[in-house]
């Protein structure tokens, strides 16, 4: 998954809980230009503020960007 597909994702979940750009911004926090950026795949955020992000929007990032752990605790990315 490329993270302009990750934005889309995002962006509809953000859609569907009801928050606005600005509302999200204020709440990781950051510009509103910038969370938009972000949402539209312009620019990557750093994973501090993805995270929050994710957490705000309830997105499981691990099920989202297909991460796991194994049982030695290391963490695979697979398609």
């Amino acid at each position: 998954m490329t993270y302009k597909e990750f934005a889309k994702i995002i962006k509809k979940k953000r859609l569907y809980l009801g928050f606005t750009q600005k509302e999200i911004a204020f709440k990781i926090p950051t510009h509103k230009s910038t969370y938009s950026k972000i949402e539209n795949g312009i620019q990557e955020p750093n994973f501090i503020i993805l995270q929050r992000i994710c957490v705000l929007l309830e997105i499981d990032i691990t099920k989202e960007l297909k991460i796991f752990t194994t049982d030695n605790n290391r963490i695979i990315y697979y398609d």
